[in-house]
């Protein structure tokens, strides 16, 4: 009968102490960025702030972030430094995977318990937008061709913005433009990838469209009647134009 009182008590303070043990469940997210699939971390473009929240708990309560009975331990990779904040921010300026870490101490007490999610923060590249326009100089109507060669971090579902200033957009990845009118036009272009990364670029006065010629001119001599006939013909129109003449 002892014996058995002995391994009923035994069996309850190993209980017992597996409750104190167990009494503080930690736990964190971050505020800003994509979730990542199964919810294992958050998405980030580069660079950015992260800011972390505890979801840590004791005997099934939330721990109030401000109470001084608690010390919070974070450490995020690739740094080892112990930031002591309850809800710290984070600036991540590489390109990568990164761990965090959280220990939560409670001062009055001495139970602790900790946490950390492996590849927590996924850093994304920011598009690296590079295009070229085609047939930039010519007379109205003018065909320009715009043709994106960016470097994203992910194709899939990018968004393409171009723009014409004071003309006209497009969202094909590379669209055709008519410009109708005479004058001088720069291009930008604006990619968003699937990530929500996103970067731009400008060319300022790329597109030079001129408005068509006036077919007109004069001509000095029309009549002699001692050929040889020389005159002078003088186009009307002005500029860095082409001429042909055909005297027939």
């Amino acid at each position: 009968m002892k014996s058995i009182l002995g391994h009923l008590l035994f069996i309850s303070l190993l209980f017992f102490c597996t409750q104190v043990d167990g009494q503080i469940v930690v736990d964190f997210n971050a505020l800003n960025g994509k979730i990542k699939p199964g919810n294992t971390g958050t998405i980030v473009c580069n660079p950015s702030q992260v800011n972390f929240q505890s979801l840590s708990t004791i005997n099934g309560q939330p721990i109030p972030s401000g109470d001084p009975d608690f010390k919070y331990e974070w450490i995020f990779a690739p740094s080892t430094n112990v930031i002591n904040a309850a809800s710290p921010s984070i600036t991540y300026t590489e390109v990568g995977e990164f761990s965090v870490s959280l220990k939560i101490t409670q001062i009055s007490t001495g139970i602790s318990n900790e946490k950390s999610k492996i590849a927590f923060v996924e850093v994304k590249a920011k598009p690296q937008i590079k295009f070229d326009v085609l047939n930039t100089v010519g007379c109205v109507p003018l065909t320009v061709s715009l043709r994106d060669s960016s470097t994203l971090s992910s194709n899939l579902n990018a968004s393409y913005n171009w723009v014409i200033s004071g003309l006209t957009s497009s969202s094909d990845k590379n669209p055709d433009v008519i410009v109708n009118n005479p004058g001088e036009y720069s291009v930008a272009l604006q990619i968003t990838d699937e990530f929500g990364c996103q970067a731009s670029l400008s060319k300022n006065k790329i597109i030079k469209a001129k408005a068509l010629p006036i077919l007109d001119f004069t001509i000095d001599t029309v009549l002699t009647c001692d050929p040889p006939l020389n005159f002078n013909l003088q186009a009307e129109e002005k500029g860095d134009f082409h001429f042909l003449w055909t005297v027939e």
